[in-house]
C-alpha cells in the first residue's frame, strides 16, 4: 500500500514539474464592475468603498524587533495585493497612509469607530479594514525551507450609515512540507510542490476570503 502511494506521489510530482503553479501570480479573471451593477433586486449597492491601509498591532511587538519589521513590511504587501485585486471596481478608493491620517485628524476612538469616521470623511458608504496578525517570510528557497512562510489576517467591510458588518473573515496558513500533510495534495499541486513566499500565501488567502463577499468578489 505504501509503495503504491509513493509511486502515485512521484507521478504527481513529475506532472507538477511540467506545469506552472497557478497560485504564484494569478487572481481570478477580472470582470470590470461599476457602481450599481453588482447586485440583484433589493440588494444593497455600494457606490463608494473606502479601503484603509492594512494595520497591525505594533504595541504587541517589541519596538524595532524582527517580528515588528516583518509585520510592517507585510502590511504594505497586503495593502498592495488588495489594491491589485480590487482594481476591477470603479467604486473602490484605496487610501494612502498620508490620506488616512489626514482624514482621521485628531479623532479619538477605537479601531471600529475610527474606520467609520475615516470612511465618512472620505465620502464613502462603506469602509474596508484589514489587520495583519502574522507575516513570517520563507527562510530558504522553493525546494527547501528552514522555516516555511506563515501568514494570518482578518478583514471587515462596514456599512457606514448603519454600522452593519457587511462581510468579515479571517485567514491563517502556514505551509507544511508535503509529506507532513498528505491530505493537501490539491493545494500542494497548485503550488507546484514547492515552498512559496508569504506574499503568495497572502494572495491565496485574499482570493479565498474576498470571493465569499458579494461587494468585493471579482
Amino acid at each position: 500500500m505504501y509503495c503504491r502511494f509513493f509511486v502515485l506521489f512521484l507521478a504527481a510530482l513529475a506532472l507538477a514539474g511540467c506545469s506552472t503553479p497557478s497560485s504564484q501570480s494569478q487572481y481570478p479573471m477580472c470582470t470590470t464592475i461599476t457602481p450599481g451593477k453588482e447586485g440583484g433586486k433589493g440588494e444593497l449597492v455600494l457606490q463608494r468603498i473606502i479601503v484603509i491601509p492594512t494595520s497591525y498591532d505594533i504595541l504587541a511587538q517589541k519596538v524595532d524587533s524582527p517580528k515588528a519589521r516583518d509585520l510592517a513590511e507585510g502590511s504594505m504587501v497586503l495593502t498592495r495585493i488588495m489594491s491589485e485585486y480590487l482594481s476591477c471596481r470603479d467604486n473602490v478608493i484605496v487610501l494612502s497612509e498620508l490620506q488616512e491620517e489626514s482624514y482621521a485628524g485628531a479623532f479619538m476612538g477605537n479601531d471600529f469607530e475610527r474606520a467609520r469616521y475615516i470612511g465618512m470623511q472620505a465620502d464613502g458608504d462603506a469602509v474596508l479594514i484589514t489587520n495583519l496578525l502574522t507575516y513570517r517570510k520563507l527562510q530558504g528557497n522553493e525546494y527547501g525551507a528552514k522555516e516555511p512562510a506563515s501568514i494570518s489576517f482578518e478583514y471587515q467591510l462596514i456599512h457606514l450609515k448603519s454600522g452593519t458588518m457587511l462581510c468579515k473573515g479571517a485567514y491563517k496558513d502556514t505551509q507544511k512540507p508535503l509529506l507532513a500533510d498528505i491530505f493537501s495534495l490539491s493545494k500542494a499541486s497548485k503550488r507546484g510542490f514547492k515552498f512559496v513566499t508569504a506574499t503568495t500565501l497572502l494572495k491565496e488567502g485574499l482570493n479565498e476570503k474576498f470571493a465569499t463577499c458579494t461587494h468585493l468578489a471579482r
